[in-house]
């Protein structure tokens, strides 16, 4: 609980900068969530806008913006956050650092870097030989400086990048880039698709009916035929 306090009273501080300290906050906390255990995915934050939502609603739980209603049992803003966000636009620009984190939380969980966040300063600096294999140095701070001899500005963004990158995803990267919808590979499109069907497969709950048996047996047919077929 601690954590979760000291991260809602710093990220509506420091939101307003309007800079990087707030992601650095943010993205920690998402980082280290995962690791801990907590039943977080980040591949939502690739996802369409419900998806996205969910994941948000999630995140906005662990950094105690959001909390559980007594009463109606559901997600509400925490008093700090509902006076915060009362302005819509303020809301909106949120949610859109919000997956720029979750995004860049996933890059570093990808490369297995290590992070270190100056509470101070409020730049998170990650580690790790991936980490040098995509900026040109081991150790980055999450400055947007880019120093010489670094392939890349060290930024969230950046990171996003990486992470949308290795999804089959290619995001525009322009100054400007909201609104503006990643391109989608083959390969991602038919992954989508296939969690969607195991997510409809276990809505049955272990008791199809015999036309749901019928057409679960003509995909066996064809998924098995086409994995025997590539072997």
């Amino acid at each position: 609980m601690a954590k979760k306090s000291r991260g809602r009273r710093s990220v509506l501080m420091e939101f307003k900068r309007k800079d990087y300290r707030p992601l650095g906050l943010i993205t920690t906390v998402i980082v280290e969530a995962v690791r801990d255990g907590e039943d977080v995915n980040l591949e939502n934050a690739f996802e369409d806008i419900k998806a996205q939502r969910g994941l948000n609603n999630k995140l906005l739980e662990l950094l105690g913006l959001k909390v559980r209603d007594q009463a109606s049992k559901k997600l509400v803003y925490s008093p700090e956050a509902d006076r915060a966000f009362q302005d819509k636009t303020a809301r909106t620009n949120f949610a859109h650092q919000l997956k720029k984190c979750a995004q860049a939380a996933a890059c570093i969980l990808d490369l297995n870097a290590k992070i270190k966040y100056d509470e101070m300063s409020g730049i998170l600096s990650i580690s790790g030989n991936k980490i040098s294999e995509k900026f040109g140095t081991n150790l980055v701070q999450l400055d947007e400086r880019k120093q010489e001899g670094m392939k890349e500005i060290p930024s969230y963004a950046a990171l996003a990048h990486l992470a949308s990158e290795s999804r089959g995803q290619i995001p525009n990267r322009g100054s400007n880039t909201r609104g503006v919808r990643s391109i989608r590979s083959p390969d991602t499109k038919f992954e989508t698709a296939c969690r969607d069907f195991l997510k409809v497969v276990d809505a049955i709950g272990g008791q199809p009916t015999p036309r749901q048996m019928n057409a679960l047996r003509t995909v066996q047919l064809r998924v098995t035929k086409l994995i025997y077929e590539n072997k």
